[in-house]
């Protein structure tokens, strides 16, 4: 106990990467797993531990909030009996004896006797909350996915990526990515009934402890800016971020589906918070791609950042694929519909290369 723990992992290899909770014990996400690539570098760790010494009140502090919640002097046999006994039904809730603290769940802070609804998805039960929002995308009692969208999670996201996913709207596909990828997830949601539903989500699906919501617009520059709606819907995931000069109105003067924000570039973002370097983006199409983008250019840069899913306009798409070149991601993916058309950027270059005039990969919706 209070112990680190050292490990090599070439980055060639999946290994230990690719199981679904080794990422949360690495101390990059605030663990005690040192790993290193090659042999030397694991020399060099386990020579400093050696000669400075390791503080175990960190590694006992994670402990105790991560892998033993309910007390790390609570025996784990016992709670592990209760909670698959009262999951089959044969224990009363009465009769459990955690604590008050070790039994709290998050989601009675969500009102319960709100309905529900399920994505349509094949590969895991999720559900949503049946917002407003939410019922305008059920066809035949699901949320109707773009398959696009989900093809591009399935085949991409691997476990401990990190996904930014930008107008995330109430949130299905971070739920998937968090869910059913096991990726850590940004999702960004300015509009703010969207960003309540989002978070009511989030806890409904017990995704908290790897989704970061974020209430921003993004936008090509940081400043004030006026988050337009569509006039049914204010609050909604359905908005366009206007940067203008602010001034007092009067409320006569101001329509009701548009109300004032702080725009931030996503640069400004992931430097001002901290937030983890993303592995793949989504670009909701109600974001301006060009206008995130433009805003975005140091994290476009960054090496850890290997896929783009974006949906844009015939018109603007030239100017999309020459700004993402410019950064080293290339066509892998793309999909023409009625009045947009839908990419994959991908820095893989053996998936891009196949991403020529003409012959692009298909994004499938089945």
């Amino acid at each position: 106990m209070g112990r680190p723990v050292f490990s090599i992992q070439p980055d060639d290899t999946e290994g230990q990467r690719a199981t679904l909770h080794f990422h949360y014990l690495t101390r990059e996400q605030g663990g005690f797993v040192s790993v290193a690539s090659t042999m030397p570098e694991h020399l060099a760790q386990l020579e400093s531990a050696v000669a400075d010494g390791v503080d175990p009140t960190p590694i006992r502090s994670f402990i105790e909030s991560f892998l033993r919640p309910h007390g790390i002097d609570r025996p784990v046999s016992p709670l592990l009996a209760e909670a698959l006994l009262q999951r089959a039904g044969g224990l009363p809730q009465a009769t459990q004896s955690s604590a008050p603290e070790a039994s709290f769940d998050p989601r009675t802070l969500v009102s319960e006797s709100q309905a529900v609804v399920p994505l349509s998805y094949r590969r895991g039960r999720i559900k949503v909350y049946a917002t407003p929002e939410a019922v305008r995308h059920v066809m035949d009692g699901s949320i109707r996915l773009d398959r696009t969208i989900v093809k591009w999670l399935h085949r991409w996201v691997k476990i401990g990526d990190v996904v930014y996913d930008i107008n995330a709207g109430f949130g299905p596909y971070v739920l998937i990515a968090a869910r059913q990828r096991g990726a850590v997830v940004v999702a960004f949601e300015p509009g703010y009934k969207a960003y309540a539903a989002l978070c009511d989500n989030v806890l409904l699906n017990a995704c908290q402890g790897s989704v970061i919501p974020v209430p921003l617009a993004l936008a090509a520059r940081d400043a004030l800016a006026n988050l337009k709606y569509g006039r049914q819907h204010p609050g909604s995931e359905r908005h366009s971020v206007q940067v203008m000069r602010w001034r007092v109105r009067s409320a006569d003067g101001v329509q009701p589906n548009v109300h004032s924000t702080c725009a931030t570039r996503l640069d400004t973002a992931v430097q001002q918070y901290g937030l983890p370097p993303p592995t793949h983006v989504r670009l909701s199409p109600s974001a301006s791609a060009i206008d995130v983008l433009q805003g975005a250019e140091r994290t476009l840069a960054l090496p850890s950042l290997r896929t783009i899913w974006l949906q844009s306009h015939p018109d603007e798409e030239g100017i999309v694929v020459d700004r993402l070149s410019a950064f080293g991601l290339r066509v892998a993916a793309r999909r023409p519909r009625r009045h947009s058309v839908q990419i994959v950027f991908s820095r893989d270059e053996r998936a891009a290369d196949t991403a020529v005039p003409g012959r692009q990969e298909a994004l499938s919706t089945r």
